[in-house]
């Protein structure tokens, strides 16, 4: 399993996937996806959030970079799924929707929509993965990186990459993301994770809302090889778990060598 977005520019000699970027690589025009502006991500008291796009990044092929799509926020939420109330209503409520996690949960991680590849992207919309997080932490990040967008001269249409700083233990799947050599993707399938953990509560839209009714959603499984960002909605399929095909590659590669 591995990030495509990531690994396409470091395939290209664009970009290399370490958390130092070298300098003469930064002065980009930002006409083409291996031609980015980089975006330093300043997650310092937002390390959740930063987490948490980092996690839909590196285990899901949510899109990085991405392209800027000014003043169309609203209209890529309203695809989305966001709600500024769904993740306050009670349990069966939302479990109804699709959103099975736990009021303890939210109570811990915030009852705020995260839109892991961003609302101001093109990219945006369709297909969004969701994490909750706490709702000031939201706001700040997301004030930080359009901040930092207009400091770098990202204009609309225009790509731009999220370099994630300032992090600390606070967000593994950043460290994970950015680790010095290569994309550390076991992180994506541990079982040691917490009740929190993003792999745990990322969730995404099934279907547009219908004529009456409610958005439907689906909560995401990183081990299930078809629960990953397509930019379209989640359509149901055949059920594949990343660990049973590394499991089948050794047991094939232990049976040619008996």
């Amino acid at each position: 399993m591995k990030s495509s977005s990531g690994f396409a520019l470091a395939a290209a000699g664009i970009l290399g996937l370490s958390s130092a970027i070298p300098t003469q690589l930064q002065k980009r025009t930002g006409e083409s996806p291996g031609d980015p502006f980089y975006v330093t991500v300043d997650c310092t008291g937002t390390e959740a959030v930063c987490n948490a796009d980092c996690f839909a990044i590196l285990c899901l092929d949510a899109p990085n970079p991405t392209q800027w799509d000014a003043k169309k926020g609203d209209d890529k939420r309203r695809l989305s799924g966001y709600s500024s109330t769904d993740l306050k209503a009670d349990y069966e409520k939302r479990l109804s929707w699709g959103i099975d996690i736990s009021d303890e949960v939210l109570d811990k991680t915030g009852r705020s929509m995260e839109e892991t590849v961003m609302a101001n992207a093109v990219q945006g919309g369709e297909g969004e993965i969701i994490v909750p997080v706490q709702p000031d932490q939201n706001m700040q990040l997301g004030a930080r990186v359009i901040g930092q967008m207009k400091h770098e001269g990202v204009q609309d249409q225009l790509w731009y990459y999220r370099v994630f700083n300032n992090f600390g233990s606070g967000a593994p799947y950043c460290v994970a993301l950015q680790a010095d050599y290569a994309p550390d993707v076991e992180i994506c399938t541990r079982e040691d994770k917490s009740a929190d953990d993003p792999a745990k509560i990322a969730f995404t839209r099934v279907e547009p809302v219908p004529e009456e009714g409610h958005a439907q959603f689906h909560m995401i499984d990183p081990e299930n090889i078809g629960d990953r960002w397509t930019g379209r909605y989640w359509q149901a399929g055949p059920s594949k778990k990343v660990k049973r095909e590394v499991e089948d590659v050794k047991q094939k590669a232990e049976k040619s060598e008996a």
